[in-house]
């Protein structure tokens, strides 16, 4: 029976621009808890938004941030990938030159971005929900930087094929959405975090699910046996995976259903 069941967010368990978390997801989230199951966010976003999305039931669960980068249960960091801080000042300077392009940069618990970067400040105030400081200058970065995210009003896989070469090696340059590039140290993905959350759970592959529409999710894809794709997803990505649905939630309910029947 299932034991653990991790699931992307945007375009996922949020569908159509949603930007809460449904009441019926919440409630389900927390009858699968009383029968054992540990539900794990799998996202791009930092902590303090994902507990709060998840807030009436934010201390039941596994926390998979920054795409990976950052996994967190309770007061215990499962698994953290910190970026060559030396290399982050070089791509930030070279964005920070760049035209109608900004960037939020995500420690543990915070995240930053120039206190003259309009672009991206209101993005993450009005959309994100982040905790965010401002700064001047990037001396004034404190902790471990996991990911960046770059905003870029422009051709965004021209700046990606850019950062990509110049940065070869040292990090992960993907495009995660219209105008978003994240960047990541090269090892980093939510399939490896996910396998650490199932080794610290002692959860076996045949036990554990996961949804993902984007190919950034196809890793965990590999660590599971309940697979599940959304339908809207691209081709590539649903071939991927051993199952298809259009609502995470239906499938929740399924696997709740199975559990109270015994």
């Amino acid at each position: 029976m299932v034991k653990l069941i991790a699931s992307d967010l945007d375009g996922t368990l949020l569908q159509n621009g949603l930007t809460e978390v449904s009441d019926r997801a919440i409630d389900l989230i927390k009858k699968l808890h009383e029968y054992g199951v540990i539900f794990a966010p799998a996202s791009g976003r930092q902590l303090s938004g994902l507990r709060r999305l998840f807030s009436p039931v934010a201390d039941n669960l596994v926390y998979i941030c920054l795409n990976g980068a950052y996994v967190k249960y309770r007061n215990e960091v499962i698994y953290k990938e910190a970026m060559n801080r030396e290399k982050c000042i070089e791509l930030l300077k070279s964005i920070k030159e760049k035209k109608e392009c900004g960037f939020l940069l995500y420690t543990e618990e915070v995240s930053y971005t120039m206190a003259d970067n309009d672009i991206y400040s209101e993005s993450v105030k009005d959309d994100i929900k982040n905790d965010y400081i401002c700064i001047n200058d990037f001396d004034e970065i404190k902790g471990n930087i996991l990911k960046i995210s770059i905003y870029h009003k422009g051709e965004t896989e021209i700046l990606k094929d850019y950062l990509s070469e110049k940065f070869d090696g040292e990090f992960k340059v993907t495009v995660s959405g219209k105008n978003f590039i994240d960047v990541v140290s090269k090892d980093v993905n939510k399939g490896k975090s996910l396998q650490k959350v199932k080794e610290r759970f002692n959860i076996e592959t045949d036990f554990a699910m996961c949804f993902g529409d984007s190919f950034n999710d196809l890793e965990m894809f590999d660590v599971v046996y309940f697979s599940y794709a959304m339908t809207h997803s691209d081709s590539e990505i649903r071939k991927k995976a051993r199952y298809l649905t259009g609502n995470v939630e239906d499938i929740l309910y399924d696997v709740f259903k199975m559990l109270e029947l015994g």
